[in-house]
């Protein structure tokens, strides 16, 4: 049995300099322009490059052969028949998430309004309220820095993968691009293009075209769920929480420990998923439920001090009862004493005042105390072991690295392609979802067309194309209003 101090065990800090936090964006958004006048410079008189205030264009038009390459081989015959119902499956796959992403947006502004309300009519806000279903990321507020670092280059991929799609799809129907390109918006987020002509015949092929690139989005993601499915021909439930990589810790904690309970909750019967939800509780300092109290022997409680109370100890923790504060030894406290509700008939029923949590061992208790955020970035948990063979064939230590930054990737390509299947098919204009919607509606008038605001009469609008801008105006609303809320709603005192 063993006592040791969460805050102790978080990663070392390097003192920096004061103005480096300032200077990231802008090193990040000169890297970037370097990087995009470098691939000009590769390709004279194919490409540009320009810089405008918080924005850099690169466009090219050396990559326009590349769609037309890729689906040579698969042009003739059964081959190119079997491609064109591939895409077939992506109008419909595009059209649910049409309607996935406008259910989003219309339940994020219900949420909105039931949250919001309480607060108009000066009542308590609803207790224990469901999370948003739209809620944007903003680094530094509600995503780490560490993990903002990270989106960029998976967002830029699949993003580029996206655009592919469109390239790949009007390629099977002989258009070739005009030119491919990528904006990077200061100080690192990029937003790539293809930019296609007006060549495409009949609604299958326009449809084909605008759904390919979240098609190719929902590809990927099927990818990731197959070869996430197929991990568990290497790994098996370990039951528990079994520590992958104690840190610091590892003196009290070692690795291939197994964590049974956390505090009064029992994880080796939980599911695999409610387990890591435990454990994610614990370190990011979540307020656990209300646990019954130790039931402290008169002889102790009176015999101790209530110093540590008022000043912090390494070693004593403290304990309120009803109407007193004392100063134990928690490990002592745990082991030797009862459980109690409010009264104790032997003693005092007190309970820890300091964040304390209890890890059971299979046959050890480690007490370990707060803040426990630290914790989340030097010790890592897992739910699985190896198999056999596996477990005498790969070094364990490496099985587990590869698992835990395997399933940061999957997570993060899972939350980027969904994100962007679902954005995209928004019927926004400028957004894949309204040349969806148009060419799901059969209109023969592009959107874009000019026409004079002042004078409707100067181009007549039939009905269909009247409705779409009625929905692309009622979705630009929506969807303001759901963004905006959840950044309001977020900021708001709890």
């Amino acid at each position: 049995m063993r006592e040791s101090r969460g805050s102790g065990h978080r990663p070392k800090s390097v003192r920096v300099g004061r103005f480096t936090p300032v200077m990231l964006p802008w090193l990040a958004w000169a890297a970037c322009v370097w990087a995009l006048g470098y691939a000009a410079r590769r390709t004279v008189r194919r490409s540009q490059v320009q810089v405008a205030p918080g924005v850099v264009h690169y466009d090219t038009v050396a990559l326009n052969e590349w769609p037309a390459a890729i689906v040579r081989p698969c042009m003739y015959g059964r081959a190119y028949r079997a491609v064109l119902a591939l895409y077939d499956v992506g109008i419909v796959v595009a059209g649910l998430a049409m309607v996935a992403s406008l259910s989003v947006v219309l339940v994020t502004c219900c949420q909105l309004f039931l949250r919001v309300s309480p607060r108009l009519a000066k009542r308590d806000a609803i207790p224990d309220a469901a999370p948003l279903w739209l809620t944007p990321l903003v680094p530094g507020v509600n995503l780490p820095l560490r993990h903002a670092a990270a989106l960029v280059p998976v967002g830029l991929v699949s993003q580029m993968l996206h655009e592919a799609g469109h390239a790949v799809a009007a390629a099977l129907h002989h258009v070739e691009p005009l030119s491919m390109g990528l904006y990077v918006f200061f100080p690192a987020i990029p937003v790539a293009y293809v930019q296609l002509p007006e060549q495409l015949r009949g609604q299958r092929a326009r449809l084909q075209v605008v759904s390919a690139g979240v098609w190719h989005n929902a590809m990927l993601v099927l990818c990731f769920v197959l070869a996430s499915s197929l991990a568990s021909v290497f790994w098996t439930d370990a039951q528990s929480l079994r520590v992958s990589a104690p840190g610091p810790l590892r003196a009290d904690v070692p690795r291939n420990s197994r964590i049974t309970a956390l505090n009064d909750v029992p994880v080796s019967a939980m599911p695999p998923t409610e387990r890591l939800h435990a454990w994610t509780r614990l370190v990011h300092d979540t307020p656990w439920p209300a646990e019954p109290g130790w039931c402290i022997p008169p002889a102790t409680w009176t015999q101790a001090s209530d110093a540590c109370c008022h000043e912090p100890s390494d070693s004593l923790a403290c304990f309120s009862s009803a109407s007193e504060q004392r100063c134990m030894l928690p490990l002592d406290i745990f082991v030797h004493s009862t459980r109690c509700h409010d009264t104790c008939s032997q003693g005092f029923c007190a309970a820890p005042r300091d964040p304390l949590a209890r890890l059971y061992l299979d046959d050890d208790l480690v007490v370990l105390r707060g803040p426990f955020r630290g914790l989340s970035q030097t010790m890592r948990v897992s739910t699985k072991q190896l198999r056999f063979p596996w477990i005498y064939l790969v070094p364990e230590v490496w099985a587990d690295t590869l698992a835990h930054y395997g399933a940061y990737l999957y997570q993060l390509v899972f939350m980027v392609n969904v994100a962007l299947l679902l954005i995209n098919m928004l019927p926004i204009p400028a957004l894949d979802g309204s040349a969806y919607l148009q060419h799901a509606m059969g209109l023969p008038v592009p959107f874009h067309e000019a026409y004079d605001l002042e004078d409707p009469a100067a181009m007549p609008r039939p009905t269909g194309q009247r409705l779409l801008l009625v929905i692309q105006g009622t979705t630009c609303i929506l969807t303001g209003l759901a963004l905006v809320g959840s950044i309001w709603v977020s900021a708001l005192p709890t």
